[in-house]
């Protein structure tokens, strides 16, 4: 067979076709497919049929109508999605999936919040865009927005970074800060917040400067 992927000719189609109309399978071969899995031997015969042709698809003559991402800007409908959800209703995780998952997680934890913030945060929210302007005209456009994952210390993102003073600034708003947990606003809450969250930067060399929404 040549290279690449082995198309049939259009009477070959037809062919298949009409030989399986009207087909159907009995209850003893669905029962007999059921669970099916392929032998030890099958899987290493594929593995090295497969061998070196891992980037494929890295080549833009396979994309479908030259798209690397056929679904960008598309979404499921809710029969399909409703479909997925049934496929997967009742089934668990092995011990073995949930290990590699955390050590998946634990491995590439910067780049996993870094992916999540940035399609979170790409940009400040009002508070955000307010507290930077005030930020910047006390200290003169030294602090630039990083509140997008683009600047990580000890797994923590900051909202604000200034390179020449080595200053972290967190834009703490009062319901995601304090009243989210249960905390009232309060002086005496709002310290015990600013200490646990500016520890990570602390720890790291950094300065650590609060803003809180109430207060701006």
């Amino acid at each position: 067979m040549p290279s690449g992927i082995y198309k049939r000719t259009q009477e070959h189609n037809k062919k298949i076709s009409i030989a399986l109309t009207g087909v159907t399978f009995t209850e003893e071969r669905k029962k007999a497919l059921k669970g099916w899995k392929h032998s030890k031997e099958a899987k290493i015969k594929i593995s090295i049929a497969k061998t070196g042709k891992t980037g494929y698809w890295k080549d833009k003559k396979h994309w479908s109508n030259n798209n690397p991402a056929p679904m960008k800007g598309r979404h499921h409908t809710k029969e399909t999605i409703a479909l997925y959800s049934l496929q997967r209703k009742g089934k668990k995780k092995s011990e073995e999936h949930k290990n590699k998952i955390r050590l998946d997680w634990k491995n590439n934890k910067d780049k996993r919040i870094k992916a999540i913030l940035k399609a979170v945060c790409a940009g400040p929210n009002k508070f955000e865009i307010r507290a930077l302007a005030h930020l910047n005209l006390i200290y003169n456009n030294k602090f630039k927005y990083t509140g997008d994952g683009s600047f990580i210390v000890n797994h923590r993102s900051a909202d604000a970074y200034s390179e020449e003073l080595n200053t972290i600034a967190l834009f703490n708003g009062i319901y995601w800060h304090l009243k989210k947990y249960g905390f009232k606003n309060t002086e005496k809450a709002k310290g015990a917040i600013e200490l646990i969250e500016s520890i990570p930067f602390l720890e790291a060399g950094y300065k650590v400067i609060f803003i809180w929404e109430d207060e701006l």
